[in-house]
Parts: C-alpha cells; sequence; structure tokens
C-alpha cells in the first residue's frame, strides 16, 4: 500500500515537472544563463522559478520511484530522466499537427537561420534573412516576425519590425524576409551577417518567443 502510494505521487511529481519544463509555447531557454537538464534555472532577469521547481519536481518523483522498487533502483533513476529529455521533442510536435492552431502551430530551427544586412548607401540598407519554419496545420499562417536579443546588429534587425511573414499549410523549408530599411546609423557600412538567432512570432496582440 505503502508503495503505491509513492508511485502516485511520482507520478503526479513527474508529470508536473514535464508540464513546468516544456519549451513551449514559449522557449525561454532563449533568455537563459544557467540550465540544468535544458532547464533554465536562471535567465536574464533572474531566477527562473518555473524551472527550478521543475527541477525539484523531478528529484522528488524519482525519490519516489526508488522507494517502489528494492531492485534495479538506477533503473528508477535513469529512465525517468532520459524519458524527460527526450519526451518533448515527440510531445510538442504531436500536439502541433494535432490540436495547435495559428503561431502555436509552427516551428522554428535556430541554428540553421541566417539573415544579413547589406548597406546600399548611406540611407538604405538592404535586409535579407531565411528562417528555417515549419507549419504543422493544415492552414496558412499569417504571423509577423521580430528579432529576440539586446546588440547593435539585433537592434538593426528591428529597425522595422515586426515583419509579416505568411506560412504555408504543412510547410516544412523557408520563410523569406527581403526589406529595404532605412539606414539610420554608421553601424551598418558594407555587410554584416547573424546566424543562430532566436525570434518572435506576432500574432494580434499575442507574442511567442521561439
Amino acid at each position: 500500500m505503502l508503495k503505491r502510494g509513492f508511485l502516485y505521487a511520482g507520478i503526479a511529481l513527474y508529470v508536473a515537472s514535464f508540464m513546468l519544463s516544456l519549451p513551449y509555447p514559449n522557449n525561454m531557454n532563449t533568455y537563459a544563463s544557467v540550465t540544468a537538464l535544458t532547464v533554465p534555472l536562471k535567465t536574464t532577469d533572474g531566477l527562473y522559478m518555473e524551472g527550478i521547481f521543475s527541477i525539484l519536481c523531478l528529484i522528488a518523483s524519482i525519490v519516489c520511484f526508488t522507494k517502489c522498487v528494492t531492485q534495479l533502483k538506477s533503473a528508477a533513476v535513469i529512465i525517468p530522466i532520459v524519458v524527460y529529455l527526450v519526451l518533448p521533442s515527440v510531445a510538442i510536435p504531436m500536439y502541433q499537427a494535432y490540436f495547435a492552431k495559428g503561431m502555436y502551430a509552427l516551428s522554428y530551427e535556430q541554428e540553421e537561420a541566417a539573415c544579413q544586412l547589406t548597406a546600399l548607401n548611406e540611407q538604405q540598407l538592404q535586409l535579407y534573412c531565411e528562417l528555417p519554419v515549419q507549419n504543422y496545420s493544415d492552414e496558412l499562417v499569417n504571423v509577423a516576425v521580430e528579432f529576440v536579443g539586446n546588440d547593435d546588429v539585433t537592434e538593426q534587425l528591428n529597425a522595422q519590425a515586426p515583419y509579416a511573414i505568411e506560412v504555408p499549410a504543412k510547410l516544412d523549408g523557408r520563410i523569406v524576409i527581403d526589406e529595404l530599411l532605412v539606414n539610420d546609423t554608421e553601424q551598418v557600412r558594407y555587410v554584416q551577417t547573424a546566424t543562430n538567432f532566436a525570434i518572435r512570432f506576432v500574432e494580434n496582440d499575442k507574442k511567442r518567443t521561439m
């Protein structure tokens, strides 16, 4: 009876930990300065309490699981951690494919993104970006895009943000942003490039950081 209680408690704590750690709809790792098991514990704004509670719930759930078994206690530790790390990459796309709508059905591969700012003259810049985006839904998604960051390049990229884009249904490819910007600073004189950057989707009055 006692073991059954530990099992139920472990499952409840594990589910709570998993839900708190999901990088969806917003990926807080974008702002993370300290992480554990890919969960942000500290961001640029300070301690991230959801991430801290997630890890504490995970530890408590593993303690409960180890109380349920008399042998192979190491498996009661290793298996929950492995599932904890792997399951989001399966659960999030499944949710997006069957339930999500609008910008919540979109995923973004930050590592493959690239932008280039070209100074055409003293007054004009050409912004060209390729953003790898996947639309899991059966509908066209109209959203706008902002770039996330506090550096000078991000400030230039956001000169006329947000940029409106259309993501066709079931697209798994690249969305192009090709805009003519006003060169109101001297920071870009020739060509500047940016890669591996975070973005923010904007849909009506809602925002989602990727």
